[in-house]
């Protein structure tokens, strides 16, 4: 559960993106508290999995700041961007498996980039196993991805990242692609991570359901901004229409005077 009185594990201030012409994110702020589920909800496009990877220093922000631990991330180092990559796991929207590779080395592969000559080869076998445990896919080291599920591949993915004992965990839409059972079995498994393993959880999502049952605060995107933060029964009955719009699935039209009133400069 989040305790905002702690200390923010990151903090996002007034990030700004765009690509071209298209403005993608406006000025987008919020908080995330250690231990916490956050989900970052909002529709297809507005910028959330850009978000993470500004989280883990893979892209730039135009302008504002991205803090970890107090420390800009920006100005990290290429040794400390490398540390926080250890420490701040990635779950990536498609699974991102090598098809050529059993789910061993599949599993594996994090611990060799991350842990190279500090693991001996048994104790990377030990995590390797262990992670697949936890994810429910204990025997499954010699089958190649193309023999696996949908939602199967998505745990895969899972237990690379957990392998390497991250204390934070990002997940680019974990149910993309899922039937309705297998988006419930993912969004069990998160929160199961979190409170076993102390694992702080931030999910990108248009799931709704997911981020409703999952999450202990949801932050809302909506045409670049943030338009709603809160625990899920706030959000689900928040009266704003760029939220309330979007929970009820209507898109309505943002106006000049909308972008004003959320501070796009």
């Amino acid at each position: 559960m989040t305790d905002n009185k702690a200390q923010p594990i990151f903090s996002i201030r007034n990030v700004k993106k765009s690509f071209g012409d298209s403005r993608v994110l406006k000025g987008v702020s919020f908080d995330v508290f250690p231990q916490e589920i956050l989900a970052v909800l909002g529709p297809s496009g507005c910028g959330k999995s850009i978000l993470l990877k500004m989280m883990i220093g893979l892209i730039e922000p135009d302008s504002g700041e991205i803090l970890f631990e107090g420390k800009r991330v920006s100005d990290m180092t290429l040794p400390e961007k490398t540390e926080l990559r250890r420490r701040v796991g990635m779950v990536f929207q498609y699974g991102a498996l090598f098809d050529s590779m059993p789910v061993r080395d599949n599993v594996k592969y994090g611990l060799r980039e991350h842990y190279a000559n500090a693991l001996s080869e048994k104790e990377k076998e030990d995590r390797v196993r262990g992670a697949l445990a936890v994810v429910g896919l204990a025997g499954t080291e010699d089958l190649l991805p193309s023999s696996l599920s949908g939602g199967m591949k998505k745990r895969v993915g899972v237990a690379r990242t957990i392998a390497c004992r991250p204390e934070v965990v990002l997940y680019d839409e974990p149910t993309m692609g899922l039937d309705p059972i297998n988006t419930t079995r993912i969004g069990h498994l998160v929160r199961a991570l979190a409170r076993e393993m102390d694992i702080t959880s931030v999910m990108v999502t248009h799931d709704m359901k997911l981020a409703f049952e999952a999450a202990d605060r949801i932050v809302v995107i909506n045409e670049g901004l943030v338009v709603g933060v809160g625990p899920p029964s706030y959000i689900q009955s928040h009266t704003d229409p760029r939220v309330k719009g979007f929970v009820e699935g209507q898109d309505p039209e943002w106006t000049e005077e909308d972008e004003r009133l959320y501070g796009v400069s």
